[in-house]
């Protein structure tokens, strides 16, 4: 863990914040930034469901689509996570930010889809109107005829707005 010269943290408050960070990320209900480098070298950013398990990521794709042929040529990945909330009294910064990059692997069983993190959705009905059938519902066949996931290795972890005083940013070597 990396963190501004100025401030220092016991080992105590350093697992601490790193298990706040990781909370934020898995409750966050709103759709991840998620960026790719397109076929054409540019950046493509999408708004996209996450699933976590600590700095890991998890998402599932419909197939075919441009982002997994993107991945497949460059596996290269990035997902944010911004939350402006200035009515946190616990929150001296009112900007949250995570930023995860990392390295993606497609995944394209079932049984491997199957093992994917539960999706925290807190507006499950609104979920359910613009979003296709979850893997639970879907056979295997269907699900790996429709469905792609993408494991998402982090190799850098940026996250800024979790400690008091100016919005100085901490960062988090891979799996740190």
């Amino acid at each position: 863990m990396r963190i501004h010269p100025r401030i220092t943290l016991s080992t105590t408050e350093r697992a601490a914040l790193k298990a706040r960070i990781q909370q934020f990320m898995a409750e966050f209900a709103a759709p991840k930034i998620v960026i790719t480098r397109g076929l054409d070298g540019q950046p493509r950013h999408r708004l996209m469901g996450v699933r976590t398990r600590g700095f890991w990521c998890y998402l599932i794709s419909v197939v075919p689509s441009a982002k997994l042929a993107e991945l497949e040529a460059d596996p290269r990945i990035q997902i944010a996570w911004y939350q402006y909330d200035a009515n946190d009294p616990g929150q001296d910064q009112p900007l949250r930010y995570v930023a995860v990059s990392g390295v993606a692997e497609l995944v394209r069983t079932a049984a491997e889809l199957r093992r994917f993190p539960a999706l925290v959705t807190l507006r499950e009905e609104a979920w359910r109107r613009v979003n296709p059938p979850t893997i639970d519902e879907l056979d295997d066949a269907t699900l790996e005829a429709t469905r792609a996931g993408i494991v998402v290795r982090p190799l850098l972890v940026r996250a800024e707005g979790f400690l008091p005083g100016p919005r100085y940013p901490v960062y988090f070597r891979g799996e740190e």
